[in-house]
């Protein structure tokens, strides 16, 4: 078992989407999502993992400068393992590849929003040193 974590390219698109209908909604069709890949858009970045060479999970950076503070605001979104990947560390690698991205774009804070009632997601969340900072109405 290998896992392989790395920015998502337009050819993802296909498997992206796939997790995306499992996870989330079907409003980004692959071609729209091909395209902002290949738009490699400054706001947020899409990382893929791999499993064993195929893609089993994805995450989402959104490094955003911030007027009042130098430190850019870091948000993980759109994570997401597919349930024949879970408890084999994708997710796991997933959000440390998305930690270091924070860094390295200057970032000392990642922020995550989750559903108040996703307790799974907490669960996880916890495991990898994730703290409750506020909750949101």
């Amino acid at each position: 078992m290998s896992v392989t974590v790395r920015p998502a390219a337009p050819g993802d698109a296909p498997a992206i989407h796939a997790l995306n209908v499992a996870f989330n909604d079907v409003r980004a069709t692959p071609s729209y999502i091909a395209a902002a890949l290949a738009a490699e858009a400054q706001t947020e970045r899409l990382f893929v993992a791999e499993l064993d060479g195929e893609v089993a999970g994805m995450v989402g950076l959104r490094l955003l400068p911030c007027v009042l503070d130098p430190e850019p605001y870091a948000e993980l979104t759109e994570l997401y393992v597919a349930e024949r990947a879970r408890r084999r560390g994708v997710g796991r690698a997933l959000v440390g590849a998305v930690e270091q991205a924070a860094r390295a774009g200057g970032a000392s804070r990642l922020v995550l929003l989750t559903a108040w009632r996703n307790g799974t997601a907490h669960q996880f969340y916890h495991a990898v040193a994730s703290q409750i900072y506020t909750v949101t109405m």
